[in-house]
């Protein structure tokens, strides 16, 4: 059993999260220095507010986010056989959850064990309690979440909101259609993404005041920003292989396909664009800016329509976005403007678009 549900939960969640982990090591390695993680440890040893607002926040964020995933395989139509686990003893649902959960947060668990050692050193035993006790929590209190969930099976088909009112009654364009999904059922993923990129643009222009840097602090920023987006790309290609699979035999021409696809992509960047435009320092001309925009629609294009070359392998998506990462860092850092890897990503698109869209083969049961 415990092997059945590592291949179906906690293998599944890593692989469809493949880029969001990248993100998170390029950002919290790349940027911070190692002394600067034990600084930030020590900091948090030292204080209990602190350690709750900073580190206690973001690790209640990604524990909701693997909460979020493990609810929607269970009402996913094609894994609705999770359901049969309420059919176990309670004591073996439990065990068996609290093992799933466990793995889910392997991540912040590590992290916690460093931020813990710090406190060991710094002989914070009350707050090591503390740590303690809250990591108790986001392993065990999800699980009984998980197991109310499994006594309501399909229980959203049945629930009636005001989005379902209007969408009865008034059209949207097809831009909207993805952007919609995204805030009626994969909020928790939209919203983490959202805050890690934004943090990034702001950080980024913030940190530009504190030394002599130049615009290229500001285009690395954008680059992690964009990357941020890993884990809504594949949302996008589930969204239309489960609800729009019939729109691939409609008459649209594919240029105008393309087209809404940019446009929807840049309805999602516009928090992005505004914190830019609302947060740019003065040092930095305002024509950087429409480079920056090009910039930032690349990449996200890019990690979507790679997938319409290869949609169902991980390894491979985390190399390119590696290799993808490194070499648009080495322009930036040889003062190529950004605009340049923009349109080459955006032309690398289309390419990929017009070459695979019509073809492409998802595998049975992969999103």
């Amino acid at each position: 059993m415990k092997n059945f549900l590592f291949k179906v939960l906690t293998k599944a969640y890593y692989q469809q999260n493949t880029g969001f982990f990248l993100v998170l090591v390029i950002g919290a390695f790349g940027l911070l220095r190692g002394d600067d993680h034990k600084a930030l440890a020590d900091l948090g040893m030292n204080s209990l507010p602190f350690l709750a607002m900073f580190f206690m926040s973001f690790w209640v964020l990604y524990t909701l986010k693997a909460i979020q995933f493990v609810l929607k395989s269970f009402t996913d139509p094609r894994q609705e056989f999770l359901y049969l686990l309420r059919l176990l003893p309670w004591s073996k649902q439990v065990s068996q959850l609290v093992v799933i959960q466990y793995s889910l947060l392997q991540p912040i668990i590590a992290y916690g064990l460093f931020v813990a050692y710090r406190g060991y050193l710094l002989e914070k035993w009350t707050l090591i309690l503390v740590e303690f006790v809250f990591f108790l929590v986001l392993i065990v209190a999800p699980v009984f979440w998980y197991m109310s969930a499994l006594k309501k099976p399909n229980q959203s088909q049945n629930r009636r909101t005001l989005a379902s009112y209007f969408n009865l009654r008034f059209t949207k364009p097809y831009p909207l259609f993805f952007v919609q999904y995204l805030l009626e059922d994969q909020k928790m993923v939209l919203f983490l993404s959202k805050i890690l990129s934004c943090f990034f643009v702001v950080g980024v222009c913030i940190l530009f005041h504190t030394d002599q840097y130049d615009h290229r602090l500001i285009s690395i920023g954008i680059l992690l920003a964009g990357l941020s987006h890993s884990s809504i790309a594949p949302l996008y290609h589930s969204f239309e292989h489960e609800f729009l699979l019939f729109g691939r035999n409609l008459p649209i021409p594919k240029l105008h396909r393309f087209a809404k696809m940019l446009i929807t992509y840049f309805l999602l960047l516009l928090p992005e664009f505004i914190l830019l435009i609302r947060h740019l320092p003065h040092e930095v001309s305002w024509v950087y800016f429409p480079g920056a925009v090009v910039f930032l629609l690349g990449i996200v294009l890019g990690m979507h329509h790679y997938r319409y070359y290869n949609p169902d392998d991980p390894d491979s998506l985390s190399k390119v976005l590696a290799t993808g990462f490194f070499l648009s860092l080495l322009m930036i850092m040889y003062h190529i403007p950004v605009v340049v890897p923009g349109l080459c990503m955006i032309g690398v698109s289309g390419f990929l678009f017009f070459r695979y869209y019509t073809g492409v083969e998802y595998r049975v049961g992969e999103e």
